[in-house]
């Protein structure tokens, strides 16, 4: 199965941000897909973010990667499914404080 990590911030924390996208670049190279850093909001998103795409494999390493860090940021991981709702809602899981998303955007 297929994920997207949807990772929220503030723009006053974009060089964190830039800092992080680099180290996770470094640390899981090409088993994930890099999307670019949206310092605007995009989709039913309701924060600046940047979004990972990966296997179902790599979720562990990644939630412990994240956890591990302990920046204090939301983020947003859930499977790929055809039904878009039901992934952002059901299938979701949150790393730090859950946001409230633009749903009818799905």
């Amino acid at each position: 199965m297929k994920y997207h990590a949807h990772i929220y911030f503030d723009l006053t924390q974009i060089e964190l941000i830039e800092s992080l996208y680099v180290q996770l670049q470094q640390e899981f190279g090409e088993t994930m897909s890099y999307g670019r850093i949206h310092q605007k909001l995009v989709g039913p998103h309701t924060k600046p973010m940047f979004q990972l795409a990966f296997d179902q494999a790599v979720l562990p390493q990644l939630k412990n990667t994240l956890d591990r860090r302990n920046l204090g940021l939301s983020v947003l991981i859930h499977p790929l499914w055809e039904n878009e709702y039901l992934a952002h809602t059901e299938g979701a899981q949150w790393l730090g404080e859950p946001l409230v998303l633009n749903l009818e955007n799905l």
